[in-house]
């Protein structure tokens, strides 16, 4: 099978998906130059405050990627996740 046979095979939802991420790695640089012509530090509080929201919603839901458990099950323990929520909820009901 040829180069061209095997690339003609992908299919237009693996395409998509190569395209929206593409999209997005433009709109974050973009993103990131303007907020350095704006303040230096300004790129990095934004970046450090996205990071921090998914690392929040990786604790809550337990949703985080499996090289990242490790880190995830040393924070969850000081942090309230949907279970202990729930657990909550139940109990004052």
């Amino acid at each position: 099978m040829s180069f061209w046979d095997q690339f003609k095979g992908v299919s237009r939802e693996a395409w998509s998906r190569w395209a929206i991420q593409l999209l997005i790695v433009v709109v974050l640089v973009g993103l990131w130059r303007v907020l350095r012509k704006i303040n230096g530090l300004l790129p990095w509080l934004c970046a450090v405050l996205a990071g921090s929201v998914i690392l929040l919603s990786w604790i809550y839901h337990r949703g985080e990627p499996a090289m990242m458990t490790p880190l995830v099950e040393k924070l969850a323990p000081f942090m309230p996740t949907e279970k202990s929520d729930e657990a909550k909820r139940r109990a004052g009901r």
